[in-house]
């Protein structure tokens, strides 16, 4: 069901670029093919379907959700052209003025009060040699997504519940998650630091002895 899903998702996806004139006020979801939408059902099915088995798959159940953000997040990394959003451009703009001149401008712009974001990807880019922000910019929504999940699955890690809950946690983070909030930026980053310092706060610092309970359901 993982891999038939994906294929359905995924091979349509030509006609979408072609389409994206035709996209109306509901967004992309307006133009994608009837395939890629059964594509992505059939991939939540059979996460559903996986909860439903005598015992935990973590294997299946991992690589499912893996699939299903790929899907979701990484539609408009492949369907269009350029990478979304405006403001990501303004932000790569920040980027390139420390990259170029070493130091911030306060004056110009308030986004200069925090630069911690724009230091580090300019040192990035002077580390690999390249100032071409486009394919980071490209993958970067995708990317925060999947790297969510390991705190995600840490802090479901510590929930009180079964392995079925857990996972279905997880799933519903997955699929709820704000489309948008992810483009290539300091909150998008400051996001995921956040997860990961709630998932080591429970972790390290939460009580003990709370593990599932012992009926196994």
């Amino acid at each position: 069901g993982t891999v038939a899903g994906i294929l359905l998702f995924f091979a349509p996806l030509g006609r979408v670029t072609a389409a994206l004139g035709r996209m109306n006020g509901l967004g992309l979801i307006s133009i994608m093919p009837a395939a890629a939408l059964a594509g992505i059902a059939l991939l939540a099915l059979t996460f559903v379907a996986a909860l439903g088995l005598s015992r935990a798959k973590p294997l299946l159940l991992g690589a499912t959700l893996v699939a299903i953000v790929v899907c979701l997040d990484g539609v408009t990394s492949i369907a269009e052209p350029e990478p979304r959003f405006p403001t990501a451009y303004w932000i790569a703009g920040f980027v390139d003025y420390i990259a170029r001149t070493g130091h911030t401008a306060p004056e110009l712009s308030a986004y200069f009060s925090w630069p911690g974001f724009f230091y580090l990807v300019a040192l990035a880019e002077h580390a690999v040699g390249s100032s071409n922000l486009i394919p980071v910019m490209r993958i970067w929504p995708l990317a925060m997504d999947l790297l969510c999940l390991v705190p995600m699955g840490m802090i479901a890690s510590r929930m009180r519940a079964s392995w079925r809950a857990k996972w279905f946690a997880v799933f519903i983070f997955s699929v709820g998650n704000w489309v948008g909030q992810d483009y290539f930026s300091p909150q998008s980053l400051n996001y995921l630091l956040y997860l990961f310092f709630i998932a080591l706060l429970l972790i390290y610092f939460g009580r003990t002895g709370l593990g599932a309970p012992t009926g196994g359901s």
